[in-house]
């Protein structure tokens, strides 16, 4: 049960964590309030769905850069069609598109028709009248011929739209004055006659949107005018504040002379709001008292009370620059949605659950801030800077493995990228410098005595190397793995190296640079590479700051750390021990025919089978996931499972997926290793092929995600599985590479990333599946050749890209 008066990203966290929720609708107001605040409060959902209002274009292009693998769904529908009459699942190249995002196709038992460029919704699902309104039904429900066919009753929504080639609905906006502002219709009509009513000394009003950038309604301005010029009703806004329901009161009141107009005679809405003196904003009655004399018990661990932290806040939300400490947030124009704005900005700022309910009960910046100095005076204490930290458990395992075995390189994550034109070298040795001091974590020791631990040791950047000239790029490729592949000095803090291989043509190098695992991530590729390249640039730049004043300081080692606490502080991992104890106790190995026992002997570097898929194959992997209400990892692991038992002979086995764990928007731009491991036990009907097995595998992820906070080193104490020499758990990783694509965008120059051959794969297969920027896919199968053979590596491949071909296509799909 739900006790906040909408869903906070907190309680969505917790729904996902403790109930296995897998689906969501909200708002698109909401939507986007937890993209602002809490993007990563929908980790371990397998679908969003939201609509109600336009979709904001950067909110959607954010969601679905940093959870590709959930799937966005734009659901229209007014509420004379329960519920939604179309739905589209929203793509990044959605968000490109002019008219913004498209509203999709019609639901099952639905029809859409556009006539005279008016949306009009046929089908099941209308409603039969408006109660005790004929003139009403009969206006909004004729009855029509469309394109000369048969007679329909349709539904007139009152919205503009068109039907594209492929017939997806687009939305273009109202026909008529409505507007929908935080969820409410809202007739400005209705408003006029209201506040002409409320309003003796008024003659006449407009009332009209109040837009953002994206044009889209935030709330409502009134103009009007006076019965004598100049005057101004006493006590307007109070009159109005009372008299009018919340969502309708205009955000300001504004007496003008008369109404502009076209040239044909109606309201020129331009021109009018050209007339809003610049000053105007909403009131907020007592401000000005600030929160100087705030007070409340318990410190905030930056100097500030919870009262004067709480009173920020409220005003950085409320775009003020103060606020009284005893006056109600509603009072102050502080709406639901700006509500969870301020819960969720103070739950990361604490690092503790801040349930939107509590500024219900407390609506003031006192009474929010003393509740929480007395249930939490404290929160997590915080890293000092300078001081060790402790790792992570992922950590952790890469510094035990890098003890143990010092030349294994399987953790040794490389960037390559193939640059063509007049590199400046000295402007890419300072880019590099740049990103190493913001970057804490690059220049980190990491300790194992007698805690493993990360200090901050200020190491040098990492020089560039030039070195001898190569006479390709695939030679030049080579050369850098092998000198890249040395091992790396971590207790001493040498976390990363760079080099440079000019090629015999001129004016092309490969530039390559390794970044230890216990400091990097997919993730984190983007992150460098965008920081690169801006600092490069500026170097280039007279005009522009130096790289080290352009890239401010990342988040620190101790700041990361500090978001860690207080998100694992949260988590009932005890619950979720006993899922895991429950669901992979006794899982056995996974293990290919015409194989010997593993022995000691140094292995061999792994091998590589790629295959472009076909260009359909997106198309049948999400149709598929659709069918099925799961995502495309659920279907590819459906697939693959299936695959690895047919080759294998074994009905039951792990696989793992690496999962991110940047749970917070402060991680997006950090370089740094914020992932775990989870472990998948296929068996059973999973196994067997068909939607019944996708549907499973979807089940099996998550029971899987809604135990993440169990870390997979202390899993595997958990479980002690024999000592085989092998992999504990499971022996091969199935992994959707969705991370944003690393771009390094050189001034003057054109560069394309390489991505050759791994040093090393912790595992014995990896498998991983690379969605490009075409939109095609491509299968990458690595293997270990002393734990799989050849010859079943490339049955894999082939089968597993057969089994992804024949997936059937969405309906009407022509190819």
């Amino acid at each position: 049960m739900i006790e906040e008066p909408y869903l906070s990203g907190q309680a969505l966290r917790d729904a996902v964590a403790g109930h296995g929720a897998d689906t969501v609708w909200l708002t698109s107001g909401l939507f986007n309030m937890i993209m602002d605040e809490d993007p990563g409060a929908f980790l371990g959902l397998t679908q969003v769905m939201t609509g109600g209002e336009r979709l904001s274009v950067p909110h959607v292009r954010a969601f679905v850069r940093r959870h590709p693998g959930i799937a966005l769904i734009n659901g229209y529908g007014p509420v004379e069609s329960t519920v939604f009459a179309t739905t589209h699942r929203v793509t990044e190249a959605d968000c490109d598109l002019p008219g913004g995002i498209p509203v999709g196709r019609p639901v099952p038992g639905t029809r859409i028709h556009v006539i005279d460029g008016e949306i009009c919704v046929a089908g099941d699902g209308l409603a039969l009248r408006y109660l005790g309104e004929p003139a009403l039904t009969e206006a909004g429900f004729p009855l029509v011929r469309p394109a000369g066919g048969e007679e329909v009753r349709v539904y007139r929504t009152g919205d503009l739209g068109r039907l594209d080639d492929d017939g997806v609905l687009h939305y273009l906006g109202r026909a008529d004055r409505q507007v929908k502002i935080r969820g409410h219709r809202i007739e400005p009509a209705e408003v006029e006659r209201q506040i002409l009513e409320l309003l003796p000394g008024v003659r006449d009003c407009r009332v009209v949107a109040r837009r953002n950038e994206a044009g889209d309604a935030e709330g409502l301005l009134a103009f009007c005018v006076p019965e004598r010029p100049g005057d101004r009703p006493a006590g307007a806004e109070e009159v109005l504040r009372t008299g009018l329901v919340h969502y309708q009161r205009p955000d300001a009141l504004v007496m003008v002379a008369a109404f502009p107009v076209t040239a044909q005679g109606k309201l020129d809405e331009r021109a009018l709001l050209a007339e809003l003196p610049p000053a105007v904003v909403p009131s907020a009655p007592g401000a000005g008292t600030g929160a100087d004399a705030a007070d409340g018990a318990g410190g905030t661990g930056d100097g500030r009370s919870p009262v004067h932290r709480t009173a920020a806040v409220f005003a950085a939300v409320l775009g003020l620059p103060s606020v009284p400490v005893d006056t109600a947030f509603a009072e102050l124009g502080g709406t639901s949605l700006a509500a969870g704005r301020v819960c969720a900005r103070l739950a990361s700022e604490l690092g503790r659950p801040v349930p939107v309910s509590r500024l219900y009960e407390h609506p003031t910046a006192r009474g929010l801030g003393q509740w929480l100095a007395r249930t939490h005076p404290a929160g997590p204490a915080p890293f000092a800077e300078g001081t060790d930290v402790p790792l992570t458990p992922m950590q952790t395992g890469y510094l035990t493995n890098h003890l143990l075995e010092p030349e294994d390189r399987s953790a040794h994550c490389l960037l390559i990228f193939r640059i063509d034109g007049m590199l400046d070298l000295d402007a890419l040795d300072s880019a590099v410098e740049a990103v190493h001091d913001r970057h804490e974590v690059l220049r980190t020791a990491y300790l194992a005595a007698p805690e493993p631990v990360a200090r901050v040791v200020d190491f040098p950047a990492p020089v560039l190397e030039v070195l001898d000239a190569e006479p390709d790029a695939d030679a030049a490729t080579e050369v850098l793995r092998a000198a890249l592949g040395a091992p790396l000095a971590l207790a001493e803090g040498e976390v990363w190296r760079t080099a440079l291989v000019p090629l015999e043509s001129g004016r092309a190098w490969v530039l390559g640079c390794v970044v230890h695992h216990i400091a990097f991530d997919g993730w984190s590729e983007s992150v460098l590479t965008g920081d690169l390249a801006a600092a490069y640039n500026a170097s280039r730049d007279d005009s522009a700051a130096p790289p080290a004043a352009l890239l401010a300081p990342a988040l620190s080692v101790a700041g990361t750390a500090h978001l860690r606490a207080g998100r694992l502080a949260q988590a009932d991992l005890e619950q979720q021990r006993a899922t895991l104890r429950a669901e992979l106790h006794g899982v056995p190995e996974l293990i290919w025919p015409g194989t010997a026992e593993p022995t000691d002997r140094v292995r061999p570097a792994p091998l590589r089978i790629e295959r472009l898929l076909d260009e359909d194959a997106g198309a049948r992997l999400d149709a598929a996931a659709a069918h099925a209400g799961v995502t495309r990892y659920a279907v590819l692991l459906a697939c693959y499972g299936q695959l690895l038992a047919e080759l294998t002979g074994r009905r039951d086995f792990a696989v793992g997926v690496p999962v991110a764990q940047r749970f917070d928007s402060r991680l997006d731009d950090v370089v740094g290793c914020h992932i775990e491991m989870a472990c998948l036990r296929l068996r059973g009907k999973v196994l067997d092929g068909g939607p019944e097995a996708v549907t499973e595998a979807g089940q099996v992820l998550d029971r899987a995600f809604g135990a993440q906070d169990v870390a997979f080193h202390d899993l595997v104490r958990l479980l002690n599985p024999p000592r085989t020499g092998r992999p504990p758990l499971f022996q091969t990783l199935l992994v959707l590479q969705d991370n944003a694509v690393p771009e390094l965008d050189l001034a003057g120059l054109r560069t394309a990333q390489l991505r050759p051959p791994y040093l090393d794969i912790p595992l014995e297969v990896q498998t991983e599946f690379w969605p490009l920027p075409d939109g095609r896919l491509r299968l990458a199968v690595n293997y270990r050749p002393d734990a799989v053979p050849d010859a079943g590596a490339h049955e894999l491949v082939k089968r597993l890209a057969d089994l992804v071909h024949t997936l059937p296509l969405p309906e009407g799909d022509p190819s």
